[in-house]
């Protein structure tokens, strides 16, 4: 988001704009927004001094990739979450599944 706000959204334009104006306050204020909540996401991980698990974060990545193809559906194709026959309340049970599998193989030691 600093790229936007600061490379991007310039706060003064050149010629002819009027150098006081600010032509991209909505880009400001989303930057702001997205600044605040990631110091918001820092102190909450920091304060809870946690680090989720790689299944917390597997199953919160299955499921924000859907979404995002749900909400924009040209990023299906690059990264097609929505390919997955999993509805969102057996993601979970699927990354416990899939995790557990590779115990089950009976390899060489």
């Amino acid at each position: 988001m600093g790229l936007f706000d600061q490379k991007i959204a310039l706060r003064t334009l050149h010629r002819p704009a009027k150098p006081e104006k600010d032509y991209f306050p909505g880009i400001r204020e989303i930057a702001d927004a997205h600044a605040a909540l990631l110091g918001e996401v820092e102190r909450e991980v920091s304060e809870a001094n946690e680090s989720p698990s790689f299944k917390q974060i597997t199953t919160a990545l299955i499921e924000g990739g859907q979404i995002l193809n749900k909400t924009i559906p040209k990023s299906k194709e690059f990264l097609n979450f929505s390919a997955l026959p999993l509805k969102p309340k057996e993601i979970e049970t699927a990354v416990d599944e899939a995790w557990d599998k590779p115990e089950s193989f009976d390899l060489p030691t």
